[in-house]
């Protein structure tokens, strides 16, 4: 059973026969003392003597539990429970209220507030006030006079002159003064130029020949880019050629990229091919700070061969024109923190060859000579480091060799043919050769160096030697200005903090001189004593403004 709560039973009854109360003393003083919320009546529905819970029906005679807010419990008969809200239940309704109301509060009525019975209040209490004499409001010559006492008093307390020198000599006169925090002279910071990165690229390569006959070119680099953490280097070489007309094409190319380990660690990248075919792929990360070895890219036989028709006097022949040789390229590299080691070589020796055959059972062909292709041998080896001495230097080295020959030799082709003759010695037959040559030529050779490079960089400097070209020497003159003028900034701007740290130091100390810092301390000792007085006259004179109200 749902327990309704005593205490809002009582608490109903007595504020409505709260509402309902009329006192003749304040009506003959306001006559409207209560306004009443009185609204229309509404049909009185009584409440059933059910279980609210359960809605089963109670007898008069039973028992049902309440709780006021207390918590405490009662046990009341249910015909006196629901007698008791019924009868609350009636009075709302004839005010236009319901117990069912969802808000729970009822405003039924409010007192007036009797305007004349406050004026009475005030004028009271205005009264009583102005007895005492705390209250009492003075006049300007009161006020002007209670503050010439006031600066009089102060007045007495102010130290003399010949106070203040008596305290100058005394030994506790840091006492009387305020705690100065000291002087800190700036410190200089020193500059000095920084270590910086350098790129370097050095390529070479070759064409000769002719693409409709027989052509061949070759390349080789190397590229170095190289800071004070860590060296990157990319080496490459690879050799084209064609042969009369009918190929063309790349014989053997390669790269091979190398990063040292720095704040990330090393890698390779390696990448090999012949003829257009890939033979060799390598790409990884380091694991070891330490690195070094050497691989062979490829170690391959050439062979190749097209055939063409050539019309030889007047005989046509078909020709087989081919490369054959050695070809292999091998890399090696050593890698450390700093610091990296690498080569390039590329071998390769390749002979061109011919050969001739016709369709006629009278005729013949052939081929005469031999004609070198390549003979190459190239090596580009390149180092770089980073060395930590008086200053950091980043060192950088580039050379590469090549004993190359080239296009040197001869081909011919000749055809034959048994024609009649009236000649009875030679059996009534004849023979009869026609030829073209298809190269002839002594050749081009290079041995030596194909670039021979070296530079040191500090943060002071820039020098280049070796077979240094018309750039070579441009870049090392403009890296170098660039450079010294730095180093005249930085060198200027610490001379600069230096002299102004000897100024500052220079000032501290004839500050701290003797009769300086006599002066200095008089001087903060009569600030401080006159900022003390005026902040003790302003304090005053603020506190009698709160007191009069008025500005002073």
């Amino acid at each position: 059973m749902r327990k309704l709560k005593l205490l809002k039973y009582y608490f109903l009854l007595s504020f409505l026969f709260i509402c309902h109360l009329y006192t003749p003393a304040q009506a003959n003083e306001c006559p409207k003392d209560f306004i009443e919320n009185k609204k229309p009546a509404i049909p009185f529905v009584p409440f059933p003597m059910k279980d609210p819970d359960t809605g089963k029906p109670l007898l008069p005679e039973d028992k049902i539990t309440i709780e006021d807010r207390d918590g405490k419990k009662y046990e009341i008969k249910a015909i006196d429970f629901f007698n008791n809200v019924n009868s609350m239940e009636y009075s709302l309704s004839q005010w236009g209220y319901s117990l069912r109301d969802t808000e729970g509060s009822y405003n039924l009525s409010t007192l007036d507030i009797c305007a004349k019975l406050l004026d009475k209040q005030k004028d009271i209490i205005e009264k009583e006030l102005r007895k005492d004499p705390a209250n009492k409001i003075l006049s300007y010559d009161e006020w002007m006079k209670n503050i010439e006492a006031a600066l009089d008093a102060y007045k007495v307390a102010i130290p003399s002159l010949e106070d203040l020198a008596k305290y100058g000599n005394d030994a506790k006169f840091d006492d009387f003064i305020t705690t100065v925090k000291a002087f800190d002279v700036p410190r200089p910071v020193f500059k000095k130029v920084e270590l910086k990165s350098f790129n370097k690229e050095k390529n070479w390569s070759f064409e000769k020949g002719q693409k409709s006959k027989f052509f061949i070119g070759g390349h080789a680099g190397y590229k170095i880019a190289a800071s004070k953490v860590e060296v990157d280097a990319l080496a490459d070489a690879g050799l084209d050629g064609a042969v009369l007309g009918v190929w063309e094409g790349q014989i053997a190319n390669a790269y091979a990229k190398a990063k040292s380990p720095a704040t990330q660690k090393g890698s390779l990248d390696i990448n090999a091919s012949v003829f257009g075919k890939t033979l060799y792929v390598f790409k990884e990360e380091l694991k070891n700070d330490n690195y070094k070895d050497e691989k062979m890219l490829f170690n391959t036989p050439v062979s190749l061969e097209h055939s063409v028709r050539f019309v030889i006097g007047p005989i046509p022949v078909r020709v087989a024109v081919g490369l054959r040789g050695n070809n292999f390229m091998r890399w090696g590299v050593e890698l450390v923190p700093l610091q990296i080691q690498t080569y390039l070589q590329h071998y390769a020796g390749i002979d061109a060859y011919a050969s001739a055959a016709v369709d006629a059972f009278i005729a013949g062909a052939g081929a005469r000579g031999r004609l070198i292709l390549v003979a190459l041998d190239t090596r580009v080896t390149a180092g770089a480091l980073v060395e930590f001495n008086d200053v950091p230097e980043l060192k950088l080295e580039l050379v590469g060799t090549t004993e190359l020959n080239t296009l040197q030799g001869d081909i011919s082709l000749f055809v034959y043919a048994y024609v009649p003759t009236w000649k009875f010695w030679k059996a009534f037959f004849e023979r009869k050769e026609w030829s073209t040559t298809l190269w002839s030529s002594p050749g081009y050779v290079l041995k030596g160096n194909i670039f021979d490079y070296s530079a040191t960089l500090s943060p002071t400097g820039f020098r280049a030697k070796g077979d240094l070209s018309v750039s070579d020497v441009a870049e090392q003159l403009e890296i170098d200005r660039n450079l010294q003028r730095e180093n005249k900034i930085t060198d200027l701007e610490n001379k600069t903090q230096e002299k102004l740290n000897e100024t500052f130091n220079a000032i501290v100390n004839d500050l701290k001189s003797e009769n300086n810092l006599k002066i200095f301390k008089n001087e903060v000792f009569y600030s401080e004593s006159e900022k003390s007085i005026e902040k003790i006259v302003g304090d005053y004179l603020t506190e009698l403004e709160k007191w009069s109200g008025q500005n002073i």
